[in-house]
C-alpha cells in the first residue's frame, strides 16, 4: 500500500473525528434532549461511546503517525514551523473571542496582554477548546524526533509513560500511538496480519465493545489504543478503505485541525443568528459545518504564507547560531 493511499483514508478518518467532535459541541450546548439517543434503547446500543473524545483520540493518534513519518530534515525548522502554525491559530481565535467578549457578544471578557500571553504558551485561558493545542505541539516535536532517530515500540512506550508521569495528562502518549501504528505499519510481516477478515472483524468489534465506557482518562486512554487498532485493521481492509478514499471525503480532511479551532465561536454566533431549539437544530448544525469550512478555505492560503514567512525569519538566527557553535567546538577540538 503506497503512502499516497494511506493518506487519503486517514484524511477522511479525520473528517469523520471532527464531525463526532463537532456533533458533541453542539447537542451539549443546544439541545442536550439528543443525548437521550446515547443513553436510551435502542440507539444507544450503537451510539454510547461515540463521543467527542474518541473523536479527539482519533484524531491524536493520526496527529502523531503522520509527525512520526515527516519527511521535514531539519528537525529545528519543524518545530518553528509547528510552533508557529498553532501559535497563529491560537491568536485569531483567542483574538475574535475577545473581540466579541469585549463587545458583549460572549460572556468573557479579556485584555490585549491576556491574548497575546495565552496564544504564546498555548494555553486554553481564553478557548477553553484550545485544551489540547499544548499537549498535540509536545507531542508533535517527540513524534518528529522518534521519526527522526527511527526509535522502536519499547523507546516509544517508556516516552509515553514518562509523559504521563511529567504532565499528569493522557493526551501526549495517546498522541505518541500514532508512532506505534507508523512502526506496525512498516513492518511488512506485521501487517500481514490484517489483511485475514477473520483478524479485522475481531478488531472492529472488539472496538466497538471499548469505547462504551465513562469518561475517565483510563477511557480516553483505551479511545486512543481502540483508534490505533481501528486505523491497523482499516489499512488492510481494501473494500471500506475504498469507501473513505473518496476524493471528496478525504480532501476536507486537511482542514479538520483549522475546522476544530474555528467551530465553536462559528456555532455560538450561528446560534443567536438562527436561534435555538429543535427546530433550527439541524440548520445551526448544517450552519456551524459550511461556515467552519469556508471559514478555514478562505483563511489557509494566507496563514500558509505568513506560516512559511515567520518560519523562514526565525530559523535566520537559529541557523547562525548553529553554525557559530560548530565553528567554535570545531576551534577548540
Amino acid at each position: 500500500m503506497n503512502n499516497k493511499t494511506r493518506i487519503r483514508y486517514l484524511d477522511t478518518l479525520k473528517l469523520l473525528a471532527i464531525f463526532v467532535v463537532f456533533a458533541t459541541h453542539f447537542i451539549n450546548r443546544f439541545n442536550e434532549s439528543y443525548l437521550e439517543l446515547w443513553h436510551k434503547a435502542p440507539t444507544s446500543w450503537l451510539l454510547n461511546g461515540v463521543t467527542g473524545k474518541l473523536g479527539v483520540a482519533v484524531f491524536a493518534v493520526i496527529l502523531g503517525y503522520f509527525a512520526y513519518r515527516s519527511k521535514e530534515p531539519n528537525v529545528s525548522k519543524y518545530v518553528i514551523k509547528r510552533y508557529i502554525y498553532f501559535f497563529l491559530c491560537a491568536l485569531f481565535i483567542n483574538s475574535v473571542y475577545t473581540a466579541f467578549g469585549n463587545a458583549g457578544v460572549f460572556d468573557d471578557t479579556h485584555t490585549v496582554r491576556e491574548v497575546i500571553t495565552v496564544s504564546l504558551t498555548l494555553g486554553a485561558g481564553i478557548f477553553r477548546t484550545f485544551w489540547c493545542i499544548r499537549p498535540f505541539f509536545i507531542a508533535s516535536i517527540l513524534s518528529k524526533l522518534n521519526g527522526k532517530a527511527g526509535a522502536g515500540p519499547l523507546t516509544v512506550l517508556v516516552e509515553m509513560l514518562i509523559m504521563f508521569q511529567i504532565m499528569d495528562d493522557i493526551w501526549v502518549p495517546v498522541c505518541l500511538l500514532g508512532n506505534l501504528v507508523a512502526i506496525a505499519m512498516s513492518n511488512e510481516r506485521f501487517m500481514s496480519i490484517f489483511r485475514h477478515v477473520w483478524v479485522r472483524w475481531p478488531v472492529y468489534i472488539a472496538v466497538f465493545m471499548l469505547i462504551k465506557r465513562p469518561e475517565s482518562w483510563q477511557t480516553y486512554a483505551i479511545d486512543g489504543i481502540c483508534a490505533s487498532m481501528l486505523i491497523l485493521a482499516l489499512s488492510e481492509s481494501r473494500h471500506i478503505r475504498k469507501v473513505l478514499e473518496w476524493e471528496p471525503l478525504a480532501a476536507q480532511g486537511k482542514n479538520t485541525m483549522a475546522m476544530y479551532l474555528v467551530h465553536v465561536v462559528v456555532y455560538r454566533l450561528a446560534g443567536m443568528a438562527v436561534g435555538l431549539g429543535s427546530d433550527s437544530s439541524a440548520a445551526l448544525f448544517l450552519v456551524t459545518m459550511i461556515v467552519s469550512w469556508a471559514l478555514v478555505v478562505a483563511l489557509s492560503f494566507p496563514l500558509t504564507k505568513l506560516l512559511d514567512a515567520l518560519t523562514k525569519l526565525c530559523m535566520k538566527p537559529v541557523e547562525g547560531i548553529m553554525a557559530a557553535s560548530g565553528r567554535f567546538f570545531n576551534t577548540n577540538r
